[in-house]
C-alpha cells in the first residue's frame, strides 16, 4: 500500500482529468492558513456577469482542461457579487452530489459572494476590474495581476513566478494524499504499531522534502524514536533487575517493530550484547522454545473459542511439554485447568486421553505380536482391556485375544 503511494506521487504535479475547477470552498482567512500549510501561491478571480469578456473567461478559460489542472497548483478564490443568486445545479464533487453554482460549479453563490466582499477592498482601491485575476503570496504579499482575458500560458507564468519565491509546494490532491497518510501515521504510532508508521514515514520523506511539511513529518518521526528509546530504557532497568527474559523479549520485539530506524538498529545492538551474557544465553533458549510452542498456543485458543476443547487441551499439553520454564508454559497450564475444571469439558478431556493411552497400548501390543513375541504382545493386550475398559482399543484388544485364542 505504501509503495503504491510512493510510486502515484513521484510527479508532485500530475493530476488527473476533471471538468471544473476546485473553487476554494472555506473563508477568505482560511485559503492563506491553507496556501502557507500546503506552500502555494493564492488566486484571487475577480467576475461579473453580463458581460462579454468575462463570459469569455468563464464559457471557455474556466472550463479548459489545462487552466483547470494548473488551478491543483494552488489555491483559486472566484469573487463575484451577484445579485440575484445564479441558478443552483446538482454537481458530483469528490463522489457527492451537492448543489453548486450554476455558473462557477463546485461552490456556491454565497460563498462566492462572502470572497468578494473581503477580497474587493483588499485589492481595488476604486471599481473592481473585470475579469481579473491576483496572484498573492500566503503572507498577502501580491505577486502580479492579469486584468482582462489571457491564455493559459500567462497564467502559468505567474504561478511559476510566485512559486519561485516560496519553494516547493504541493498540489491539492498530492497535499490531500499527503494527509492522509500523515493522519495515517498518527494513528499507527497511537496504536503503537510503529512498523507501520515507519515504513508510512519512509514513504513520505521523498513527498516532503524541501517543503514546510517536512518538519511536521520530523515531528512524526521524532515519536516514534522517543517510543523507542523509552522502549530501550525499560529493557535495561528489566535487565538490570535481572529479569533477563522479559528484558530480551522486549529487545527483540522492539528490534523488529522499529526495524528500519535508528532506535530499531540499536534495540537490535542492545538484545546481541544482552545475549552475550550468561543470562542472556539462558534467556535466549528459554525465548527460542516460547517460539516454537507460541503457534501450538495460539491453535489452542482457536479450538478453545470454537468449542473444540479436547483439542484445545492437547494443545495446551504440548506447549506445557514444549515451553517448559517459561511463561508461555504457566499460561498453557492455566488455560488447561480451567477446561478440566468444568464437570462437562473435563469428562471429555480425560475421556480422549483414556482412548489415546489405550491406542498407544495396543499399537505396541500388535507391534510385539507381529515380531514373534505371543506372551509380550498379549500381556499389553490384556493390560489395555484392564486399564481402559470403555475405550475402542480395549475392544479391539478383546477381539484380538479372542482371535488368537
Amino acid at each position: 500500500m505504501v509503495r503504491l503511494f510512493l510510486a502515484l506521487n513521484l510527479i508532485v504535479w500530475t493530476l488527473p482529468a476533471q471538468k471544473f475547477i476546485e473553487w476554494w470552498e472555506g473563508t477568505y482567512e482560511a485559503a492563506f492558513e491553507e496556501a502557507r500549510r500546503r506552500n502555494v501561491p493564492v488566486l484571487v478571480a475577480f467576475n461579473r456577469d453580463h458581460e462579454e469578456a468575462n463570459e469569455r473567461v468563464v464559457q471557455g478559460l474556466y472550463k479548459n482542461a489545462e487552466f483547470i489542472a494548473l488551478m491543483q497548483r494552488c489555491i483559486p478564490m472566484i469573487a463575484c457579487l451577484v445579485e440575484p443568486s445564479h441558478p443552483p445545479m446538482k454537481m458530483n464533487v469528490r463522489g457527492h452530489v451537492r448543489s453548486c453554482c450554476s455558473r462557477f460549479g463546485f461552490i456556491t453563490c454565497r460563498q462566492h459572494r462572502a470572497i468578494d466582499m473581503k477580497a474587493r477592498p483588499v485589492f481595488w482601491k476604486d471599481e473592481v476590474r473585470t475579469p481579473s485575476h491576483v496572484v498573492v503570496l500566503p503572507d498577502g504579499k501580491e505577486v502580479d495581476r492579469l486584468i482582462d482575458v489571457h491564455g493559459v500560458g500567462a497564467f502559468e507564468n505567474l504561478l511559476a513566478k510566485a512559486q519561485k519565491r516560496l519553494g516547493r509546494g504541493l498540489s491539492a490532491n498530492v497535499y490531500r494524499r499527503i494527509g492522509k497518510e500523515m493522519r495515517a501515521v498518527r494513528k499507527a504510532i497511537a496504536a503503537e504499531s510503529y512498523a507501520e508508521a515507519i515504513e508510512r514515514l519512509g514513504a513520505l520523506k521523498k513527498e516532503v522534502k524541501g517543503h514546510p511539511l517536512e518538519a511536521e513529518l520530523k515531528k512524526l518521526q521524532a515519536a516514534v524514536d522517543e517510543a523507542g528509546r523509552g522502549l530501550l530504557e525499560t529493557a535495561n532497568r528489566l535487565a538490570a533487575r535481572k529479569s533477563t527474559l522479559d528484558a530480551l523479549r522486549l529487545l527483540r520485539r522492539g528490534a523488529a517493530d522499529f526495524k528500519g530506524s535508528r532506535v530499531g538498529s540499536r534495540l537490535k545492538q542492545a538484545a546481541a550484547k544482552l545475549v552475550r551474557t550468561k543470562e542472556g544465553r539462558k534467556a535466549a533458549r528459554e525465548l527460542r522454545r516460547e517460539e516454537r510452542a507460541r503457534p501450538d498456543l495460539e491453535a489452542a485458543l482457536q479450538a478453545e473459542r470454537r468449542g473444540d476443547f479436547v483439542r484445545a487441551a492437547q494443545l495446551f499439553e504440548r506447549v506445557i511439554e514444549r515451553a517448559a520454564g517459561t511463561p508461555l508454559e504457566k499460561e498453557a497450564a492455566d488455560r488447561l485447568q480451567r477446561l478440566e475444571e468444568d464437570e462437562d469439558i473435563g469428562r471429555l478431556i480425560r475421556k480422549a486421553r483414556a482412548e489415546k493411552a489405550a491406542t498407544d497400548l495396543y499399537r505396541k501390543g500388535l507391534r510385539l505380536l507381529r515380531r514373534g513375541d505371543a506372551s509380550g504382545g498379549r500381556k499389553l493386550l490384556e493390560e489395555v482391556i484392564e486399564r481402559y475398559p470403555d475405550t475402542k482399543a480395549a475392544d479391539k484388544a478383546r477381539a484380538k485375544l479372542k482371535e488368537g485364542s
